[in-house]
């Protein structure tokens, strides 16, 4: 009778360790659980958002320190672009049959043979941002959790969301849009700047950094009540005309663009006062793509 067991306890044993070894997703799967568990890593740690989104092999990786798959795509989809709030990650793609669709946590929500581009996400998770191109047209579009879609106004493309604004760069500048309940449509309550090309926001949305084409200078404003529209103009420097810019929580970094008349450099603006500090002097072509904490 012990060997009838002992042989079914090895059976199963090799069994689970055959599933293991053909399954290395459930084997994370178990691994973090177990870290959970032990307290060795916190939920929190496990959502902090991505510091990179890539196709590999179909499927779709963020990495915060480690590759944690959010789910798989087709093969052949190309990655247009993706967002990352702490709890959902939001890809819009060209998927193999030419159609354009939106992700969120690796599965497909909508799709379409209308271009679509430039997504984000609200910090919440509850909402995804995204433009649609028509013929000569593009629109921005609101995707809630729940399947509702609204549609915002022409622009260029959704700079960013909060919980409750999303600012887009349309004819007038950057417009302001507050995010009420979905019984009413989103709410236009201020526009910033004029011919806007370029703008960044702080990772808290406390602050918008703006370039003015025509005037050819940078602004950064500080948010009083985003759901008001209520923005002060921190700084406006004509010397920090930018080619490229990001936002920290305490700094405006800016790249200025090829000039005879400037020198072309990294400055940072911090948000304390001062004048703005040359970080480095480039001969070559050069762009920020993210400043790390």
């Amino acid at each position: 009778m012990r060997k009838v067991i002992a042989l079914g306890v090895g059976a199963v044993v090799i069994v689970l360790i055959g599933i293991l070894v053909l399954n290395p997703q459930l084997v994370r799967y178990l691994k973090n659980q177990v870290a959970l568990l032990t307290g060795s890593i916190t939920l929190e740690e496990e959502l902090k958002p991505a510091l990179f989104v890539a196709p590999l092999n179909g499927g779709v990786y963020t990495s915060n320190g480690k590759n944690v798959t959010r789910g798989y795509l087709p093969k052949g989809t190309v990655i247009i672009d993706a967002a990352r709030s702490p709890t959902r990650l939001v890809v819009v793609s060209r998927l193999p049959d030419g159609l354009y669709g939106i992700w969120t946590d690796g599965i497909l929500r909508t799709s379409s043979a209308t271009k679509k581009n430039d997504i984000d996400v609200t910090p919440n998770g509850y909402r995804v941002a995204y433009v649609e191109e028509g013929k000569g047209t593009s629109s921005v579009i609101l995707l809630t959790a729940d399947g509702v879609s609204q549609t915002i106004a022409s622009s260029s493309q959704p700079l960013f969301l909060s919980d409750t604004v999303i600012a887009v760069s349309d004819a007038s500048g950057v417009a302001l849009y507050a995010l009420e309940d979905l019984t009413k449509a989103p709410r236009r309550v201020a526009v910033l700047g004029t011919a806007t090309a370029l703008v960044a926001a702080s990772p808290d949305r406390s602050f918008i950094a703006a370039v003015d084409e025509e005037k050819g200078q940078t602004t950064v404003y500080r948010s009083i009540n985003p759901q008001e529209g209520l923005f002060v103009a921190q700084s406006v420097s004509p010397y920090l005309a930018a080619s490229s810019l990001i936002l920290t929580p305490n700094a405006l970094y800016v790249l200025t663009p090829p000039n005879k008349s400037l020198q072309r450099g990294l400055f940072k603006y911090s948000f304390d006062g001062g004048a703005p500090a040359k970080l480095r002097s480039y001969d070559g072509d050069m762009y920020i793509t993210k400043i790390l904490p």
